[in-house]
């Protein structure tokens, strides 16, 4: 009866669906620190980690601890537009959401 069942740790989404990746979970802040002490190259050119950005869900993928996490690939960059950096990475599955709103889960 239970022959054919089976228990995936990995699901694959293909194709790719469109998400909002909440950067705040995927890189928690590490304390409060304020902007006046830090030097303004670091304030302006430094990724911004508090935003919400577009990205693509690949799949998920279920720890041994029993948490869900989200293969997403999506892109950070510097608050002042010049730098940007591409990410493939598992973020948590509450750092995602659909970008349609009206979207199945």
């Amino acid at each position: 009866m239970f022959d054919k069942w089976t228990r995936e740790a990995w699901r694959p989404v293909e194709p790719a669906r469109p998400v909002i990746v909440r950067l705040v979970r995927v890189f928690p802040p590490e304390g409060v620190r304020w902007a006046r002490g830090l030097p303004l190259w670091v304030h302006a050119g430094g990724f911004d980690v508090a935003d919400e950005v577009p990205g693509e869900l690949h799949g998920w993928a279920l720890s041994s601890a029993g948490r869900w996490w989200a293969s997403v690939r999506f892109r950070v960059q510097s608050r002042n537009g010049e730098l940007h950096l591409d990410l493939d990475q598992f973020v948590p599955a509450e750092a995602v959401r659909p970008a349609d709103e009206n979207a199945p889960p």
